[in-house]
């Protein structure tokens, strides 16, 4: 959850929360991160390509290893 949730660019004081919930009351906190999924993956792919870009050094379309 926590690498899908810095793909997609949800921030970190978002996604610490919500992993405490999963933890505790897993269906919920599960559920809650599937709904922000989908949220952020309607958002498109341009959060996570300029994710990747910020913290790599790398363009998006540069393959990487």
């Amino acid at each position: 959850m926590y690498l899908e949730g810095r793909r997609l660019g949800l921030r970190p004081l978002l996604m610490g929360p919500l992993l405490v919930l999963t933890v505790l009351l897993s269906p919920f906190g599960l559920l809650l991160f599937l709904c922000l999924r989908a949220v952020a993956g309607r958002r498109g792919a341009v959060a996570g390509t300029r994710w990747t870009a910020r913290t790599t050094g790398r363009s998006a379309e540069t393959p990487g290893l």
